[in-house]
């Protein structure tokens, strides 16, 4: 049964590929530059160069960044008061099957509404909420930002989010091309702290002699939704080494409240790296966990490591027609390790629409703990 609806659904998708529309670029943001897709990504929502730097820059170009000059002049009259600022991100599993559950048909799982643009010239917004249906479709705010962008060496953005919301790159700040995300940006350790949790933030950050990224973040930690708690301190450096090979680390030193007057200490230390080299798209990080198991008390040593590689067939010239992705990565809960392992095969019918085919699975457990597996078949799209 399984083996016939994989066949189907790629059967469809594939065929669907001879399409040939070119969608544009769904953000308002994006759209008023008239680009398709594949201008700021590689397989969306993953940024390319271009893409990473038009975010730095407050969704604008950057003075190194160029389109024709009607375009140019084009967008410069655009903001959110010109235009249509909302997109919508639509995503389905037309079948979910967990090694210990039934199978579940999702076609309708999860809807996204973002409404993001420049306010002003070098003033950008971008809020996002969403529904889900195992919440019951109760609308969420899941993100929302506020950034000011003088110069591409000065940036300050602010709002409410994961403390690398800014950060262009992706080992770090997993943009979600995958249903699982990786257990780096998921992985909330003793203090239950994951680096991709949203909390209010404010940042700065920027780019110094084309190569060299840099972020300083104030933050309160997950779950502390008035920005009361403890503040956290995040700093992060990427350098590119070249245009595609980027290497970069990380530091955050939090506290958090417990009970009216104790505190629970907690730290990560990470490296990563990136490398995107014309079909090829390689990343990996390694991050390590420090937190004290109560307030005052010993600390418990915890540790993520990953690796994620995927390749571009490509189809009327840089649109993406379908991308394998394979990731594997170890992790320890409180001293017990685990091994996953993620093969993703997505194909795009059109830049905005992509079926996927997933399966992850437990490679290894600790001694007395099941392994678990899930595939997942997912239509994702944005408009």
């Amino acid at each position: 049964m399984v083996r016939k609806l994989v066949t189907t659904i790629l059967g469809l998708a594939l065929f669907l590929t001879g399409t040939p529309t070119v969608a544009r670029a769904v953000p308002a943001f994006a759209k008023k530059y008239n680009l398709p897709c594949s201008g700021c990504h590689t397989i969306w929502p993953m940024l390319n160069e271009f893409g990473r730097k038009f975010k730095e820059y407050g969704y604008r170009l950057s003075p190194d960044q160029e389109l024709s000059d009607q375009e140019h002049v084009k967008a410069l009259g655009m903001s959110l008061f010109k235009g249509n600022p909302l997109a919508v991100r639509v995503v389905g599993f037309l079948a979910d099957k967990k090694k210990e559950g039934e199978l579940k048909i999702r076609p309708f799982h999860e809807a996204e509404v973002f409404i993001a643009g420049n306010v002003l010239e070098k003033i950008s917004a971008f809020v996002e909420f969403e529904a889900e249906d195992e919440e019951g479709w109760k609308p969420a705010g899941e993100m929302g930002k506020v950034g000011f962008h003088p110069r591409p060496e000065v940036n300050v953005v602010a709002g409410y989010g994961s403390v690398l919301t800014a950060d262009p790159y992706q080992p770090l700040n997993h943009s979600q091309f995958t249903r699982a995300m990786p257990m780096v940006v998921h992985h909330g350790f003793v203090a239950d702290q994951p680096l991709g949790e949203s909390t209010p933030f404010i940042s700065v950050y920027g780019r110094v002699a084309r190569r060299l990224f840099y972020l300083a973040t104030v933050s309160t930690g997950v779950g502390d939704l008035e920005g009361e708690d403890k503040k956290d301190w995040t700093a992060r450096l990427a350098v590119d080494v070249t245009r595609n090979v980027t290497v970069g680390g990380l530091a955050l030193e939090g506290r958090k409240a417990v009970g009216e007057e104790e505190t629970q200490k907690y730290r990560r230390l990470g490296v990563d790296f990136q490398v995107q080299f014309y079909r090829w798209s390689v990343m990996g990080a390694y991050l390590r966990a420090s937190d004290e198991m109560g307030p005052g008390g010993p600390r418990q040593k915890d540790h993520v490591l990953y690796a994620q590689a995927y390749y571009i067939f490509f189809q009327q010239g840089r649109r993406p027609l379908v991308t394998p992705i394979v990731r594997i990565e170890n992790y320890s809960m409180e001293g017990m390790k685990y091994t996953d392992g993620l093969v993703n095969l997505t194909v795009f019918p059109w830049e905005n629409v992509k079926f996927a085919v997933e399966f992850w699975t437990n490679l290894s457990v600790p001694e007395g703990v099941s392994k678990s597996n899930r595939i997942s078949f997912i239509v994702d799209t944005a408009f």
